[in-house]
């Protein structure tokens, strides 16, 4: 099969360019109200900010491929000009498919302005560069920094420009004395630095969980497909005696005294577990502390479910079983919120 030449590929990926283009038009429209509130001199750069957003929530990669392929920009570095790179490319894959490119908007930052006005707003917020480096060095102060001096005017003497203090962490006398101990270090050092403060945000705390009950989980060994490769065998023990229970028992769950009275090898044992749900335990042995059953379902028992039955001999005791149960804690169940 004849691969697509750059002319077929090119009009087809134009439509996936116009379409960014309309989400930047259609984001910044969106906080229009927003953007009316920032400084006049700084409103270039906030709606550049909101067209970089409009393309950066998106995953571009298999756009990127394609324009890569055509020897294009991948638009990898649209920080400084995101409109003004969505829309060369744009123009450049119509010059490649053979049309006309239309009429677009005009940017309100170009290749030449946006990268002086990211240089000069990283200036005013960061601080010059320190020597040769283009890039400035932040540091997050640890607890140690609001006490220790000398610390702090190592990281200084070091090259830190920027101290970042989490105000997730301590309180506001720490951080007072962090920013004292910077201004002593700039004085002694002849070296400014900026002060990053990262406010905290909503924190959730919890107390001691409390269980919620005494349970015990016993399942079968499954494969990824859920297909039972070995039962459970559990190890009912009658009384509260430790002892003769068979090495193959994978768990062990005390019964009230008499209630395996009449138990036989083949004979099930019906229970409900901690879910109201029905299983069957079927015993392969039987001893005088207790019986060795197999189970091929997931269980939770639990002594507030100590009722059953057996197939064969009496009724399985309905007291209580022996509160030997391991506290089990209420879990936590996290889920992904959805836009």
């Amino acid at each position: 099969m004849k691969s697509p030449t750059i002319k077929q590929t090119a009009k087809a990926v134009i439509s996936e360019t116009s379409d960014l283009l309309n989400r930047q038009i259609e984001m910044e429209v969106s906080v229009e109200s927003a953007l009316a509130q920032v400084d006049p001199g700084a409103r270039a750069s906030a709606r550049n900010l909101v067209h970089y957003l409009a393309v950066r929530q998106l995953d571009i990669r298999p756009l990127q491929w394609k324009l890569i392929h055509m020897g294009l920009t991948s638009l990898g570095g649209m920080e400084a000009s995101s409109m003004c790179s969505v829309q060369a490319v744009h123009r450049a894959l119509h010059s490649l498919a053979g049309e006309t490119a239309p009429e677009m908007p005009e940017p309100p930052v170009d290749f030449s302005s946006g990268p002086l006005a990211l240089q000069a707003n990283a200036n005013r917020l960061l601080g010059e560069p320190s020597g040769k480096r283009s890039v400035r060095i932040m540091v997050t102060m640890p607890s140690e920094a609001a006490g220790d001096y000398g610390f702090v005017l190592g990281l200084l003497r070091a090259g830190m420009d920027v101290m970042r203090i989490n105000c997730a962490h301590d309180d506001a006398s720490a951080w007072k004395q962090m920013v004292a101990n910077l201004r002593r270090a700039e004085r002694e050092t002849g070296r400014a630095c900026k002060v990053y403060a990262d406010l905290g945000g909503p924190k959730l705390r919890t107390g001691p969980i409390e269980p919620i009950g005494k349970i015990r989980k016993v399942r079968p060994l499954r494969d990824p497909r859920g297909v039972v490769l070995l039962p459970a065998r559990i190890w009912f023990l009658e009384g509260s005696y430790a002892m003769n229970i068979p090495n193959i028992a994978t768990d062990v769950i005390p019964v009230s005294s008499g209630a395996l009275d009449g138990a036989i090898p083949g004979c099930l044992l019906v229970l409900e577990d901690a879910r109201g749900k029905t299983r069957e335990f079927k015993l392969i042995s039987c001893g005088e502390t207790g019986a060795l059953a197999e189970l091929h379902q997931t269980c939770y028992s639990s002594p507030a479910r100590a009722s059953g039955s057996m197939t064969v001999g009496g009724k399985l005791s309905h007291g209580e079983l022996w509160g030997i149960f391991p506290p089990f804690p209420c879990p936590f169940l996290l889920f992904p919120v959805m836009n």
